[in-house]
């Protein structure tokens, strides 16, 4: 009845185990990647996002000057390289910074002080070619062709689409609850080391099972987390997105299956621990056989004690 209810017990807390170890793995991943700030940064250059938003911008500004005759190299000095990445890196930092809760304002506000009198200067010249006052009407259409022309800026820089996201109200549901992802590794860590030290106590008799029962737990976690990674990076599933920027499809995608392969490395790693446990397991029964041979060996018949 004990064996049986140890047995029950060890299935139990083993299973339990597997939901926490990846949980643990899970959880790593999103805060070493996820939701590091300089991992997403460093996809500015892997995926060349500044100069995939350049373009973007080269060819919004060139289809715009078909409509407002405004023309697209007015717009050279704005969308410079050095400029963008510049305005990006802001963008990026800003987002994580305001889910973090660092910051309490979403978005930057960089300076276009010199596109802004460039725009200001062309308009002018064009009222007082074709006769227009320029009065209030004429102020707030200029006020909202410059801010329009900075908005597409601002647009194209911002790669994870954190404003889009805010204006849908992700980014406040998703707020409270992101400065606890650097923590929740940390809980499923102790919890794994509960769930453990529970097995330790339930094969406290025979400390080789708990090898046994760990191994299990690591190979189901690792199965279980290999197999959709697998599936997702062999079927390029993120490909599937339809999104109609270039640097926002590249920026998204390569995030998504930089923190899969993250996953699936942790993945490999519960299975690798997971052999090295059952190794461990079959060392220990070897030697405990190996001892008591030994010990029935020396063991005196008892027929020379008479």
């Amino acid at each position: 009845m004990k064996k049986a209810l140890a047995y029950i017990g060890n299935v139990i807390f083993s299973l339990l185990l597997v939901f926490s170890i990846m949980g643990t793995c899970v959880s790593v991943a999103a805060a070493n990647k996820g939701m590091n700030v300089e991992y997403c940064l460093s996809l500015m250059d892997s995926e060349n996002l500044v100069e995939k938003a350049q373009n973007t911008l080269k060819a919004h500004f060139a289809e715009q000057e078909n409509t407002t005759g405004v023309p697209a190299t007015m717009f050279e000095n704005a969308i410079a390289a050095e400029k963008l990445d510049e305005m990006m890196e802001a963008t990026i930092r800003n987002g994580f910074d305001y889910l973090n809760g660092n910051v309490e304002t979403l978005g930057i506000k960089p300076s276009f002080a010199g596109l802004d009198a460039d725009m200001r200067l062309f308009y002018s010249s064009y009222a007082d070619m074709y006769g227009y006052a320029k009065d209030e009407a004429y102020e707030n259409a200029v006020d909202e062709a410059i801010a329009a022309s900075e908005q597409s800026i601002l647009g194209a820089v911002d790669v994870f689409r954190f404003s889009m996201l805010d204006d849908a109200g992700v980014m406040k549901k998703v707020r409270p609850y992101s400065p606890w992802v650097p923590r929740a590794w940390k809980g499923c860590l102790i919890l794994d080391g509960v769930l453990l030290l529970i097995l330790l106590l339930l094969n406290v008799k025979k400390l080789r099972q708990i090898w046994y029962w760990a191994g299990c737990s690591l190979l189901s976690a690792g199965v279980i987390l290999l197999v959709p990674t697998v599936w997702l990076k062999s079927t390029e599933w993120f490909d599937r997105f339809t999104v109609k920027s270039e640097q926002t499809f590249a920026a998204v995608t390569a995030y998504l299956y930089g923190l899969t392969d993250t996953v699936k490395l942790y993945a490999i790693l519960c299975l690798v621990l997971a052999v090295l446990a059952w190794i461990v397991c079959g060392i220990c029964a070897y030697r405990a056989e190996k001892k008591r041979k030994a010990a029935k060996k020396n063991r005196k018949p008892s027929g020379e004690n008479r």
